[in-house]
């Protein structure tokens, strides 16, 4: 998140999120009435909640890793104490969305979590936290980015008012992008929350506005019907349920069940329902949950309820991805045992078989395959006969599993193209957008290093960005007499961008993918060419040996061994305070073309931001894999290509100028 006190956009605004009754942790209906005095303005890091967990044995499961039923426990804390530092009182969860798990980071004994929690969206009495874990391996040496998530949380009322919370105050570029990039997840919350339900209209409705996305959306990946796999089995054997009593150590300081509580138990449903289910290949199995989503708290249970869990694997992806769905009702054994639901959400977990024979561990190894885990081919499942809801539902989820795949690598933080689904371009501009601001203050999380330039210009790169091999360049630099209008108009001009930029062998926009108030994306493919000094610092030989190198290198492989090409989405977004960014990432589509020269760039691109003074602060971010750096200048410690791009922005900016002054003078 934006100087890791704002989180990847991702849910509705806070004051879409539903308002809660009495006492509940988050139910629809009319607001209640509300204090009418406004209390004082707060900014997010004012609210900010940071908070370390020692992982113990009693945090793991049979593996030895972290069970994310304990993260979900510990993710709530935090973000309930931002919630409440931020309004001056007591708050409730109203929902959760889209927690991923970066691939790869698995938490152990002994390493160390650091949550980081933040207010990013505020309404009249609710508002949006986002949640940050890094871990410090103890192995690894590093800190890595974990997990990131966003929770909803709405105040509790105090007699007959329900206290108001502060308005944000945003100060920086980040905060108020990230506050405007909210408000465009509102309607896919919405659906994602309405599958669960019981009313079975509402089912029916949303389902039909999902297949009308689903037969415009590029699909990831297709899959025939499960139900013609002879192995798969009805839905109705792949559910579980279990009822938990809610004790007094399971409440919360307002006397409800801590809503961290109910998801571990929620958690712990869905693993027994994939555990069982894919133990049916006859082998050990072992778990890992990839993602959480659409997580709703419709309302609050107390000590002595029953809490009933209903678990079930809606949906199987071959080989190894399960999608459990979990319904939760309360018992109310002190109101004549009175059922109501209280929660629901959806889990993607991910199975593995565990080779415990000692000669299969050996044959393994002999094939280069060192992990002792393998994909596991699970069972598929479908619907039972006759049960139309759950058809639905089951279709549904084909594409609801396209969705969680491309968001997870829009929110995650490992270095690789995104899957695109123009129907939900929104959302990738937010979150291409987003992964840019991450980048754009110099305090934080990262840790910048101060690289030397030439005078006018600042320079910082940060190595093993959250904790993977990739890098981040950031050279900033003022532009007194151009207007932020200006610079933005130029820097979105792909013809004119050759003239300031030495290293643009070419620019084009390919595609417009979509325009909204204050945002656009679109498809462009940008050819760049290294300098003769570039390369042959590169190459290691004298600029003068360069030339016959690349005469030799085109008559043989037909391509010049300066030029890369890029293939990304582009995203613009624009504050009414007068800042603009310009957000790039690589993307995969089956209409882009690739080849050996393509690189691939995560989110990278411009911020241009006001001065007080007056003129703009122009600041070009280059994110990108440590690969695809060797690829481009042959070493991580070769910063000549950076260092040389500064000769760019000074062309830039003498054009800038030249066009303010002409502009001055008529």
């Amino acid at each position: 998140p934006p100087s890791l006190q704002l989180a990847p956009s991702r849910p509705a605004p806070a004051m879409s999120v539903p308002q809660p009754q009495e006492g509940s942790s988050g139910a629809a209906g009319v607001a209640p009435p509300c204090e009418e005095e406004e209390a004082k303005a707060k900014s997010p890091c004012e609210s900010q909640i940071v908070m370390f967990q020692r992982i113990a044995a009693l945090n793991c499961d049979a593996d030895g890793s972290l069970d994310a039923g304990e993260l979900l426990r510990w993710g709530d804390l935090a973000t309930c104490a931002a919630a409440e530092a931020h309004c001056g009182g007591n708050c409730v969860t109203v929902n959760v969305s889209d927690m991923c798990f970066e691939e790869g980071v698995t938490p152990v004994i002994g390493d160390t979590l650091e949550l980081r929690a933040t207010p990013v969206a505020v309404g009249n009495t609710s508002m949006n936290v986002s949640l940050l874990v890094f871990v410090d391996s103890r192995n690894r040496r590093k800190r890595i980015a974990y997990c990131s998530a966003l929770f909803a949380y709405v105040t509790m009322k105090v007699g007959d008012i329900r206290p108001r919370c502060p308005p944000l105050v945003c100060t920086s570029v980040e905060e108020r992008c990230a506050m405007t990039m909210f408000k465009t997840h509102r309607a896919v919350l919405k659906r994602e929350s309405s599958q669960f339900m019981r009313d079975e209209e509402a089912v029916r409705r949303e389902s039909s506005q999902f297949m009308k996305d689903e037969e415009e959306a590029t699909p990831l990946a297709s899959q025939g019907p499960a139900e013609l796999d002879p192995r798969s089995i009805p839905m109705s054997q792949a559910t579980i349920k279990m009822t938990e009593l809610v004790l007094p150590e399971h409440t919360n300081h307002m006397h409800n069940t801590f809503g961290g509580q109910v998801m571990a138990w929620m958690h712990k449903a869905a693993q027994v329902s994939a555990s069982r289910h894919a133990a049916r290949s006859g082998q050990t199995v072992s778990l890992r949950t990839r993602a959480v989503a659409a997580v709703t708290f419709p309302a609050p249970s107390t000590v002595a309820d029953h809490l009933l869990f209903e678990a079930v694997v809606q949906r199987v992806f071959p080989p190894n991805d399960l999608l459990v769905a979990v319904h939760v009702q309360k018992r109310k054994i002190l109101e004549s045992s009175r059922i109501e639901t209280i929660n629901h959400g959806l889990f993607h977990i991910q199975a593995f078989s565990v080779l415990d024979d000692e000669e299969d561990a050996e044959r393994t190894r002999r094939a280069g395959k060192e992990e002792r885990r393998q994909p596991l081919d699970v069972i598929p499942v479908h619907p039972d006969s006759g049960d139309e809801l759950a058809a639905r539902a089951f279709k549904l989820l084909e594409w609801r599993w396209q969705l969680m795949a491309a968001r997870s690598s829009m929110f995650g933080f490992r270095g690789e193209a995104l899957p695109l689904i123009r129907s939900i371009w929104q959302e990738a501009c937010n979150a291409t957008v987003d992964g840019l601001l991450r980048l754009l203050p110099n305090e934080g999380a990262l840790r910048w290093e101060t690289v030397p330039a030439e005078q006018g210009f600042d320079i910082r790169v940060a190595r093993d960005l959250w904790g993977q091999d990739q890098v981040a360049f950031k050279i900033a630099m003022l532009c007194p007499s151009v207007s932020t209008d200006r610079a933005f108009e130029l820097l979105l001009d792909c013809e004119r961008r050759p003239q300031w930029d030495q290293f643009c062998a070419g620019a084009c926009i390919k595609e417009s993918i979509g325009k909204a108030e204050d945002c656009a994306a679109d498809i462009q493919v940008l050819t760049i060419r290294l300098t003769p000094k570039v390369l042959s610092s590169k190459l290691g030989c004298s600029a003068l040996a360069w030339y016959p190198m690349t005469a030799i290198s085109k008559a043989v492989t037909g391509q010049d061994p300066g030029e890369r090409r890029f293939h990304l989405l582009r995203c613009t977004r624009s504050c009414k305070e007068g800042d603009h960014l310009i957000a790039a990432r690589s993307v995969l589509d089956k209409s882009i073309p690739h080849g050996s020269s393509d690189i691939t760039s995560l989110p990278s691109g411009w911020a241009v931001q006001p001065v007080a003074s007056g003129g703009c602060r122009i600041t070009y971010i280059l994110q990108i894999t440590n690969a695809s750096y060797k690829k481009l200048c042959g070493s991580m410690e070769n910063l000549l290509v950076v260092k040389e791009y500064c000769k760019s922005l000074s062309s830039l900016h003498q054009l800038l100028s030249a066009s303010a002054d002409s502009a001055a003078r008529n």
